[in-house]
C-alpha cells in the first residue's frame, strides 16, 4: 500500500544515509522501524470503538418522532420479513 509522509529535510536525510549504509532500501528502513515500533509479532486486529449516538437520536429510534416528524407519517417503516 502506499501512502504519503511529510518528514523534515534532516529526518529524511538521515534514513537515506542509514539505508545506504545498511545496504536496504529507504522502504525496508521504514518497514523495519515500523515494526520495532508497533511490535512485529502483533497482528492481533485493533478493536472497533462503538460509535457513540446520542441521546436525542436515541429517543428518535424508539419513539419513531425524527426532528418533529412522524416516522409512520412521513412513510419511513421499519418492518421484519416473514418466513414462510
Amino acid at each position: 500500500m502506499r501512502t504519503t509522509i511529510e518528514l523534515s529535510d534532516d529526518l529524511l536525510k538521515r534514513a537515506k544515509i542509514k539505508a545506504v549504509e545498511e545496504g536496504i532500501s529507504l522502504k525496508q528502513l521504514f518497514t523495519r522501524a515500523l515494526e520495532q515500533e508497533l511490535g512485529a509479532g502483533d497482528h492481533s486486529p485493533v478493536k472497533p470503538q462503538k460509535p457513540k449516538v446520542d441521546n436525542s437520536f436515541r429517543s428518535s429510534l424508539q419513539t419513531g418522532q425524527m426532528g418533529g416528524l412522524n416516522a409512520a407519517k412521513s412513510g419511513f417503516s421499519i418492518f421484519k420479513s416473514k418466513k414462510p
